[in-house]
């Protein structure tokens, strides 16, 4: 693995040492000093903190979510600036060693956690007119609660944004908000947790550590869906590469479209949620074919239109059979309508335009582009000079032409997936070349 670039190490340095400076300025203006009380809401939430950073939330297979930001706000609002950031500094450099990474890692999160709370203590004060919660007037927290808590997300993402602009060399302010709107509504629900448990703990110190048993629940819940998640998607993948293997000339068809489908679907920004469903219905768009005649399905020639009206259910029966997986129920209305068209022409109900989920109009094209470059029983596959007029030909009619765009985009950054399938019909029954999907 390369050495991360220099200027990566020193705006990490950078950013310890205005985290340093933060605290130094905080310390001179209010002395760090703690009540009993205020030290163990310091070592409950701290605790929280640590077992927010170690255990993220898992919301699917490959996305999680870190819940560190309820304690941290909570953090914010309870306890005097510096002691604030002490603790804070304190449980991620905890966490850090419990689950050791790099010294840029631990030093950059050590030094986020500290500007964070200190930007949201100075707004808190600035907004409110005093540092503690308990001592706000009555309806003050209706706008220094907000106001610290859009303070605390802006500087969380603006320095992770920062050092990774500086790694790859990019600029961290371009769509800065686009980027963040999809997750925007979880951060807002932990901020949210975080005032609740602020406001319980003013009374009850001790009560902060009573979350633990609740968010544990909900924490072994999620997991548990996650683990279910991974094994429909395993059940389906299986499925549908038995359906590939029964298809001479279609084998791994399914494998290419879903690595098409998931680039597209990053190309139109999709959320990480939707990218995830996209690809999967792609690997499973033909799974109904296991429904079809093999006279059919293995047809020498071109259909008749007995046999088109045959094939043509394809997209009803996978339906019907990914239906019966609860937990991939979104992915079903994506199965369905792979193969409708922009103008309403296609099967099996004649959506048209936005009606069309709009994974299966990435499916569509995607379909199209690795059925064109393929081999066929009945033809070679065609030249991709020739596939890429005839898919500006479907633009508008066939294919919706925002996705059309961004998949022409997607070929043009990853030339490679432009290529036609260089595999011939394969023979099922003997050794089965694997292709690339990386």
């Amino acid at each position: 693995m390369r050495n991360p670039p220099l200027r990566l190490s020193i705006m990490v340095l950078g950013l310890a040492g205005a985290a340093l400076l933060c605290f130094v300025m905080s310390v001179a203006v209010t002395p760090l000093a703690l009540t009993a009380g205020q030290a163990m809401l310091a070592a409950l939430l701290g605790a929280l903190v640590v077992a927010a950073r170690l255990y993220p939330v898992h919301l699917a297979p490959k996305i999680k979510i870190g819940v560190a930001t309820a304690p941290m706000f909570a953090v914010t609002l309870l306890l005097p600036a510096p002691t604030a950031m002490a603790c804070a500094a304190i449980a991620v450099a905890v966490a850090a060693m419990l689950r050791p990474g790099t010294w840029r890692q631990t030093t950059f999160a050590v030094a986020e956690s500290v500007l964070r709370v200190g930007a949201g203590a100075a707004i808190f004060r600035l907004s409110t007119g005093t540092q503690f919660l308990d001592s706000l007037r009555p309806g003050a927290w209706l706008w220094g609660a907000p106001l610290t808590a859009l303070a605390m997300y802006a500087v969380n993402e603006l320095l992770v944004d920062l050092v990774v602009g500086v790694q790859l060399k990019r600029s961290p302010l371009p769509n800065f908000w686009e980027r963040r709107r999809f997750d925007m509504p979880q951060e807002g629900a932990l901020f949210l947790l975080g005032l609740l448990v602020a406001g319980i703990s003013m009374d009850y110190p001790w009560a902060a550590g009573l979350l633990a048993v609740p968010s544990f629940v909900v924490y072994r819940s999620l997991r548990d869906g996650v683990a279910l998640r991974a094994q429909t998607k395993e059940a389906l993948e299986e499925l549908a590469d038995i359906v590939d293997m029964r298809d001479h000339y279609t084998f791994e068809h399914s494998r290419r479209v879903a690595v098409l489908s998931r680039a597209t679907a990053e190309a139109l920004g999709l959320p990480p949620d939707l990218v995830e469903t996209i690809a999967l219905a792609a690997r499973v768009h033909d799974v109904g074919k296991i429904g079809i005649k093999s006279t059919v399905l293995l047809s020498p020639t071109s259909l008749s239109d007995p046999q088109w009206a045959e094939m043509r259910r394809h997209p009803e029966i996978g339906a019907q059979l990914v239906a019966k997986f609860p937990q991939f129920a979104r992915g079903r209305d994506l199965v369905l309508a792979h193969h409708e068209r922009w103008d309403g022409q296609g099967y099996p109900r004649g959506l048209a335009g936005t009606q069309i989920p709009e994974g299966a109009r990435v499916l569509a094209v995607c379909d199209s582009w690795d059925a064109m470059t393929s081999h066929r029983s009945y033809r070679k596959p065609m030249d991709v000079d020739a596939v890429y007029q005839e898919m500006e030909r479907g633009r508008g009619t066939q294919f919706d032409p925002d996705v059309l765009d961004a998949f022409f985009k997607v070929l043009s950054s990853r030339p490679e997936l432009a290529a036609p399938n260089p595999h011939p019909a394969q023979d099922i029954d003997g050794p089965m070349p694997r292709v690339s999907m990386a």
